[in-house]
């Protein structure tokens, strides 16, 4: 190599940094404070959280905020726990970072890399990394790889003035290159301002985390609608609505879950950094917990890396084999370990003048040199340079030989040609056997009998001869070695190579483009791979595998796309680091299920009080001291305690295994507490949520004991401080009623501690299935997309009767919801068979058919339906049908947020407005709605796989139960005909969509025939309970109504007309036309009045055909068909109203009220309201019938009729129902008419108001 120039002067250097040619860039390989900061305070639950903490403050005390003051808390502990570990680990990463060796002012110095300038003059050799762009200024063998960056997997030989990019790494030889592009503008960084900027790497654990979160946001929207909805519907103000609602939802967040997770990392990386091991990315600790096999080289990993020559065997007299030797390993530039342990064993130094040199690389295998007078000669693997000669089938026994005792064998030849690009030349003549040994490290044996015993695979790929490694590997205490495998023979398609690595252990001869399709092979077949590395050689294998891990004192190349560092190069450490992310994975699991369990509990207990109409259980501080002692303390201990369990996959599901059946059983036993003590222990409200406070403890506490097994004195410790905490703070006075918590009388506590030793004996029972489940359970192969297509066709024949029939029910059944909807939205006259039912139905009530009715109507109350739903969601869980709880969930949960949302969105009052809150509102009939979606579905899962004659059976007792139900709420009158209707249709398209789903996917069987008498059992109880409490009262409750209403005549005339109807309701919510006429009289009396003023009786009964126009004018006249309120007028009067018979004044009355007279003689007479309007006869098919006039008046015709009543009180209502009727003047006749005969009957005089009715 030329002389070196002095390269840059300091001021040269100085007037570079000052215009910024400096190689300084923002590396993202680890989170700033900032990003740090940001991470643990800008979350979407942190908002979530503080926005409903700023809503409790507002709304309610502050003690209920207090979660606010717990997210503070968790958000600070992340922050410093994580910038503590990233000061620890920076600090560890600064001192193993690679220097790199520049020319300045006549000297070699090293620097970092971020100091280098532009013009610098860097020095490379094998195994570093090119860390600027740069020209190369002199090449000795020079080879780069710069399969990183481009994919190309051939080294490329670099000459003078060729380019040298950042990011790739030498393989062989050295040479000085001149920097031409720096920071910013090189290429590696270019580069990774496009497509590799940082990311975290994929981490199971982060994506199950982030899984849950999904479910948890899609869960909290519909739950908090309706926790709003319900407290707001049961007549609760807007500030305790949001109060109760608030500690509801917060309750839903696990808040703590990623915090709790960041740290473990965190602390974990640190816990290694102290044993020498340098964490580069967090997620590589939980990697390393789940490694199942592990590759590695033999060479610094199994051996401690430093070779010795042992001797030099010659295959025939040649003199010049010392100096051979010598020379040629002297040529290389960049000599290897291997290369400089025989350079310390030759004793010659000859001045053998080199022509052309050829250094050693991993892909070759081999070294050269050519030298004047001296010809060729080739150090390298024996069986790569004896190709398949036959006249060396003797050497390769003997190479065999030693390579079988553990040797590493290289072979000496000379050659008469020069070299040809960098080919083995011609005529190859072996002169020596140069033999190595390597000591096996002493901590090997143990490390590999840990990996044996905790299942995880070794392989040994090296590049050695197969024999050799084979026997390093036995000597290392890797039993299951074999004779080796030599890699030049291996298939090259992957699913064969993938099978033979799993029955192959060690490999010899490895390339390393073949490292990287053994990596790739074994994570094909589903094996998280750790790759152990030290050279350049490794590189695209530590990068292809789940983790790369290497040794510190290997290169830097190595080093910088590994995701571990061994800083002490100790293969014994491997254990620790293993055993430190299973106690990250184990305690992130445990966390995982605390935090899960109370979110799953919180939301179903929600869920139950929406459908029940009660309040909520808990104040949010009560959810705030539960989750302290139960989650929040407890989770920040067990973060940090130990663990040796082994890894598995499945995070989310053996979350969900254990979180889902824990939190239904919490959230039933709370439940119960919380119900039994209100209805049945006659506790006010806030002991009963006391009670479900002391409950839902004392549950969750023993899901702490259940997760923490096996208990330590520790864990024990901790559960039992938990408890004494809880009981100080119940038992001081101040402290419980800080936390809102009520004494408790005796019974109330009997009930709360029997529920919590019944739930906490099922969770026992659940856990332990759930770990024999766990123990069994192997991970499937996925299904082949063959396969899936064929479930698909055996599905689609197996109900091909089912889909299209299930779409014609659905049209059918949303077609008429639609259409139902429509109408009442619109108030449709159809609507008037709503008023026709109702008012028919009460009309033939009798009393036993109330009581029973009443008993029907209770089937459907939420006493009965709520434990009916949990008990089949708890049969559900308990034999994992996790697609069947999911469905019922679905079913039950969505009908009833829509029935409440279409409730408060239409605000239809129902015909006896006998409730408050939601239920006060009639449209949709939830009795309807939930009776055909939770018996119709549960029905519909009952007859999966069931006789033809059992699923008859059952769908027969369901649709006699629905319809009993449904029939139950008109009879009584709590609901229009339209809201039963519509709930019927609204709830058989729900469950026929929810059918086909399930339906659509293999059955899983649910134990169908003991759940049904299960289910029975529990609806005759639940029933019977429900029923001996509430009975008597519900049977007053839903009692006819009596709608006549009494006043006296000087009321009457004194105001009260106004509260009798503003006009005739045709269809509910809407007046067709105004009462003008109130009149106080006896339809007797009305009859002979209207007589003899000139005016017809007419006929408006639906039941009576029209008169012919022909027929005898005595003949009573047909007039058109009006209904108010359901009910035909009790009498119609018509007159003609001019000359030309064009005009009829038409006179409807309907009964309103009894009035007391004012003489005791004449009692009480009823008073009418009625219409008068101006209608027109009409003709057709030959029938008579009367239509309102165009541009219909209600003024002057009332006017018209009380013309003749000389004392008619003429009043004025002027409320906005009256206005609405923009030709009504409001004006109301007020008539009261007494008659009295004399003894032939036919004498009649009138009285006015003043004189019979005042």
């Amino acid at each position: 190599m030329a002389d070196l120039p002095d390269g840059l002067s300091l001021d040269e250097v100085a007037e570079r940094r000052g215009r910024g040619a400096v190689n300084r860039v923002k590396r993202q390989t680890s989170r700033s404070f900032g990003a740090i900061v940001r991470a643990n305070v800008f979350t979407r639950f942190n908002a979530l959280l503080g926005t409903l903490c700023a809503v409790v403050l507002v709304v309610g005390p502050w003690q209920d905020a207090l979660f606010g003051g717990v997210l503070i808390t968790n958000s600070l502990i992340g922050i410093v726990q994580e910038w503590r570990a990233k000061r620890q680990l920076d600090r560890l990463a600064l001192l193993h970072q690679p220097r790199a060796r520049v020319r300045r002012a006549g000297q070699t110095i090293e620097v970092h890399p971020d100091d280098i300038v532009k013009d610098d003059l860097i020095a490379v050799e094998r195994g570093d990394q090119i860390v600027v762009d740069g020209v190369v200024w002199a090449a000795n063998g020079l080879e780069i790889d710069e399969s990183l960056l481009t994919g190309e997997s051939e080294p490329q030989t670099k000459t003078p003035e060729s380019e040298v990019q950042s990011g790739s790494f030498v393989v062989a030889g050295q040479g000085w290159y001149r920097a031409t592009r720096v920071g910013q503008q090189a290429w590696a960084h270019q580069l990774a301002a496009q497509v590799r900027r940082f990311v975290p790497p994929h981490s199971e654990l982060n994506a199950g985390i982030n899984r849950i979160l999904r479910y948890v946001c899609w869960a909290i929207m519909p739950l908090s609608t309706l926790m709003v909805a319900t407290q707001l519907l049961r007549g609760a103000s807007l500030d305790e609505a949001l109060l109760f609602s608030a500690g509801g939802v917060a309750g839903m967040v696990p808040e703590g879950l990623v915090l709790l997770t960041s740290v473990a990392l965190a602390i974990g990386a640190v816990r290694l950094a102290q044993r020498g091991t340098l964490m580069q990315e967090l997620p590589a600790i939980e990697t390393l917990a789940r490694v199942d096999v592990i590759c590695l080289d033999k060479t610094g990993t199994l051996t401690e890396g430093v070779p010795v020559m042992e001797r030099l065997e010659r295959l025939g007299a040649n003199p010049d084999v010392d100096e051979a030797l010598a020379a040629l390993v002297l040529s290389d530039p960049a000599p290897n370990a291997t290369l400089r342990a025989i350079a310390a064993s030759c004793t010659a130094r000859p001045e053998w003048h080199t022509v052309h040199a050829i250094p050693f690389s991993s892909a070759r295998k081999w070294a050269g040199a050519s030298f004047i007078w001296h010809g060729t000669w080739i150090l390298g693997a024996p069986d790569v340079m004896l190709g398949d000669s036959a006249s060396a089938d003797d050497l390769r026994r003997t190479v065999s030989a030693y390579a079988r005792e553990g040797r590493r064998v290289l072979l000496l030849a000379r050659s008469g040609s020069a070299f040809a690009g960098d080919r083995l030349p011609d005529e190859l003549a072996p002169v020596a056997l140069v033999l190595l040994a390597e000591r096996v490290r002493a901590d090997a044996p143990t490390t590999a009998a840990y990996f044996a015993a905790q299942g995880v695979s070794l392989k040994v790929i090296s590049g050695d001869h197969a024999d050799t490694a084979a026997e390093v590997a036995r000597r290392a205490g890797i039993e299951a070695a074999g004779d080796g495998v030599d890699a030049r023979a291996l298939p090259e398609g992957a699913g064969q190579l993938g099978e033979l690595m799993e029955r192959e252990t060690v490999f010899g001869r490895v390339s390393p483009q073949q490292k990287e399709a053994m990596v790739a092979a074994l994570r094909g077949r589903g094996h998280v791979v750790a790759m152990i590395g030290d050279g350049v050689n490794d590189l695209l294998a530590l990068k292809e595998a789940d983790i790369g891990i290497a040794m510190g004192s290997g290169s830097g190349a190595a080093a910088s796309v590994a995701q571990a560092v061994l800083i002490d190069d100790r293969f014994a450490s491997l254990p620790s680091i293993v055993n430190e992310g299973r106690r990250v994975i184990g305690n992130v699991e445990r966390v995982a299920n605390l935090f899960v369990t109370k979110t799953v509990y919180v939301m179903l207990l929600a869920f139950a009080v929406g459908v029940a109409d009660l309040a909520f259980p808990f104040l949010p501080r009560h959810l705030t001291l539960v989750g302290s002692l139960t989650i929040g303390i407890p989770a920040f201990f067990l973060s940090l305690e130990p663990t040796a369990e082994r890894a598995r996959r499945g995070f989310v599901e053996r979350v969900l295994r254990f979180t889902v059946p824990a939190g239904v059983l919490a959230a039933i036993a709370t439940f119960a507490a919380y119900s039994v003590t209100l209805s049945y222990l006659h506790g006010t409200l806030d002991a009963a949520r006391s009670a479900a406070t002391v409950t839902l403890l004392g549950i969750a506490l023993w899901i702490v004991a259940l997760l923490v097994r096996p208990l330590t004195r520790l864990r024990i410790a901790i559960v039992a401080a938990m408890a004494v905490s809880f009981a100080l703070v119940s038992s001081t006075a101040p402290l419980r009623a800080f936390f809102a918590l009520e004494p408790l009388p005796l019974r109330i506590w009997l009930g709360a501690i029997g529920t919590i030793v019944l739930a906490c004996s099922a969770l026992r029972g659940i856990t332990t299935r759930a770990d024999v489940i766990l123990d069994s359970a192997e991970s499937p192969d996925p299904p082949s997309a063959l396969s899936a297509a064929r479930a698909w066709l055996a599905l689609w024949r197996r109900h091909k009767v089912l889909v299209p029939v299930s779409a014609l029910l659905f049209c059918g059944s949303a077609w008429l919801f639609l259409g139902v909807l429509e109408d009442v939205l619109s108030k449709d006259p159809l609507m008037q068979a709503d008023l026709i039912v109702y008012r028919t139905l009460q009309n033939i009530r009798v009393p036993y058919l109330d009581s029973w009715m009443t008993g029907m109507s209770e089937l459907g109350d939420a006493a009965v339906v709520v434990p009916v739903v949990l008990v089949v969601l708890s049969w559900f869980v308990w034999h994992r049908r996790w697609r069947a709880a999911i469905y019922w969930l679905a079913a039950v949960g969505g009908a009833e947020v829509i029935v409440k949302l279409l409730k408060l969105a239409l605000h239809r009052t129902r015909p006896n407005p006998f409730a408050s809150g939601v239920e006060s509102f009639s449209f949709p009939s939830s009795h309807a709605t939930l009776a055909v979606v939770t018996y119709g579905f549960l029905a519909f899962l009952l007859c999966e796989g069931q006789r033809h004659r059992l699923r008859t059976a059952i769908v027969l007792v369901t649709a006699v139960a629905v319809s009993l139900i449904a029939a139950s709420r008109l009879y009584l009158g709590v609901h229009w005909v339209s809201d039963v209707v519509a709930g019927l249709s609204f709830g058989l398209a729900w469950v026929t969509v929810l059918a086909v789903g399930y339906s659509l996917q293999p059955i899983q069987p649910i134990g169908a025939k003991r759940l049904m008498g299960i289910v029975a059992l529990t609806l005759l109880a639940g029933a019977a309970l429900h029923m001996a409490k509430r009975h008597h009262a519900d049977v007053a409750l839903y009692r006819r109504l009596e709608r006549t209403e009494r006043m006296t005549a000087t009321q009457w005339r004194g105001g009260a007309w106004r509260t009798l109807p503003v006009g005739r309701v045709a269809v509910v919510g809407r007046i067709d036309e105004p009462f003008s006429v109130q009149w106080a009289a006896t339809a007797r009396t009305i009859e002979r009045v209207m007589q003899a003023q000139g005016w017809r009786a007419a006929r408006s009964d639906p039941a009576w055909p029209a008169v012919p126009a022909s027929g005898d004018e005595r003949a009573t006249p047909a007039i058109a068909l009006k209904f108010h309120e359901g009910a035909a007028p009790a009498m119609a009067f018509v007159r003609i109203a001019d000359e030309a018979h064009d005009t009829l004044l038409v006179l409807r009355l309907w009964p309103a009220a009894d009035l007391v007279l004012r003489s005791p003689r004449h009692g009480t007479v009823p008073l009418w309201t009625g219409t008068v309007t101006r209608e027109s006869p009409a003709t057709a098919f030959a029938w008579s019938f009367s239509v309102p006039s165009i541009n219909e008046d209600f003024t002057a015709p009332a006017a018209a009729f009380a013309r003749p009543f000389a004392d008619a009180q003429s009043v004025t209502r002027d409320d906005p129902a009256s206005a609405a009727f923009r030709r009504w003047d409001g004006r109301v006749w007020l008539l009261c008419t007494a008659v009295l005969s004399d003894a032939s009957g036919d004498r009649t005089r009138q009285y006015s108001p003043s004189g019979a009715c005042g």
